[in-house]
């Protein structure tokens, strides 16, 4: 990767970073909020900042050319890496970790379920998920009870991706115990990223065996609707109907049901925790700049 103008001093073949201890390095690091850490070494060292874990060096780019260089212009120059790697017992080989060929191959694939007029059909799924939950806000706001906005956002994205993925497959029951797998899941494949070992994979731990029996539980699911729809043979106009229903413009191959059950959990993944966590960040930051959010609300209002 080309590092011109870098923060990488002449002569270095390493950019800087935290000083570590002998042997294992920044490894204390990772038992920090991350957040924190990334902000402070942003600070102190730059654009372009060097971690080592007991032999394993990691790399934080925040220049926006740096990161365009790597992720669109030069792609294949990268591998996804150990972390990504990490996440397959959740996301399989969907197109969140695959690469290469078969990657390109998913996305021609997946890429006409993303259409926007294909989009626009699922507008009135958000609006009334999030009506729902403004509702459930009115008492809580009129008693003056505070809640937890990032578990309402989880709720909420949650529930858009369940009911644009599946529709109406899902029972209220089932549509329960996802609600209550996925953070589960979700929880122990982010501590599993973070660790510099693979040992949170291996030891029979009770994290491992709750992680198992969820990612079973939701597999079940998955594959039941897949089941029902392969045998119904009706077509259904939800990202799982639409996902099925694509055909490979070179081969006229559709996707198996293991590849569908990759890239149905890689949506979970994507439409859930990730939007979550943006859209909570925006309303703290809403919250503290009422200037963008007199704006905000006054285009929304058509004002």
């Amino acid at each position: 990767m080309a590092v011109a103008h870098s923060n990488v001093p002449e002569g270095r073949s390493h950019p800087p970073g935290p000083p570590g201890l002998p042997l294992i390095g920044n490894l204390e690091l990772a038992r920090g909020d991350a957040r924190l850490i990334f902000q402070r070494a942003f600070r102190d060292y730059g654009d372009l900042v060097r971690f080592h874990f007991a032999g394993l060096d990691l790399y934080l780019v925040s220049r926006p050319a740096w990161i365009q260089h790597i992720l669109q212009e030069n792609n294949a120059n990268y591998t996804k890496g150990r972390a990504l790697a990490k996440a397959r017992p959740l996301l399989g080989n969907g197109l969140l970790t695959s690469e290469g060929d078969f990657w390109r191959r998913q996305r021609r694939l997946a890429q006409p379920a993303f259409h926007r007029q294909r989009i626009v059909g699922f507008f009135d799924v958000m609006v009334d998920a999030t009506a729902a939950m403004l509702d459930r806000w009115e008492p809580l706001a009129a008693a003056g009870r505070p809640f937890d906005v990032a578990a309402e956002m989880m709720r909420l994205t949650l529930t858009i991706v369940a009911r644009t993925l599946f529709h109406t497959a899902l029972s209220p029951e089932e549509l329960a115990r996802v609600e209550e797998a996925m953070p589960a899941i979700l929880r122990e494949t982010n501590r599993r990223i973070a660790s510099p070992f693979d040992l949170r994979e291996r030891l029979p731990t009770p994290a491992r065996a709750a992680f198992e029996r969820h990612l079973a539980e939701l597999d079940g699911i998955v594959y039941r609707i897949i089941a029902e729809r392969r045998h119904s043979g009706e077509d259904h106009e939800d990202l799982l109907g639409l996902l099925m229903s694509a055909q490979d413009e070179e081969t006229g191959l559709g996707m198996s049901d293991a590849q569908l059950r990759d890239e149905v959990m890689t949506l979970f993944l994507a439409g859930h925790e990730t939007t979550a966590n943006l859209l909570s960040w925006t309303w703290h930051l809403l919250s503290l700049h009422p200037g963008v959010r007199a704006r905000l609300i006054a285009e929304v209002d058509g004002r």
